[in-house]
């Protein structure tokens, strides 16, 4: 019996077993004659994380791929102009996070200022 890694996540149920096979990029599943084709795209799928922390002169939105451990800083200045960059992450960035008072939020704000519609 095959153990729920990341690579082996997609359950399928045939016959009435269900069975853990391997993601790839493409599985053809053959079902009562018809045949779905279902895409995994690793890298579209992952559900970012959002980080907020007001400063004086400011504020900072931290966008983290948990996959990846990559990611956007957005810091917004009190005159509303916007800084960007890309960071690359180590896996303790929650807990650094945490640490220099981040709290967790949705992805509206980060994406709001980052479409430059604030």
């Amino acid at each position: 019996m095959m153990s729920a890694t990341k690579s082996n996540l997609f359950a399928i149920f045939k016959n009435g077993c269900a069975k853990l096979l391997p993601i790839t990029n493409l599985i053809t599943l053959q079902k009562r004659s018809l045949i779905f084709n279902i895409s995994m795209a690793k890298d579209k799928n992952i559900v970012h994380q959002y980080f907020k922390k007001e400063i004086t002169g400011g504020k900072i939105l931290v966008k983290v791929n948990p996959i990846h451990f990559t990611g956007n800083e957005l810091i917004i200045d009190t005159s509303g102009e916007l800084h960007s960059r890309d960071l690359e992450f180590d896996e303790q960035i929650f807990d650094d996070l945490k640490q220099d008072g981040f709290i967790e939020v949705n992805a509206l704000e980060f994406n709001i200022y980052l479409s430059g519609l604030l």
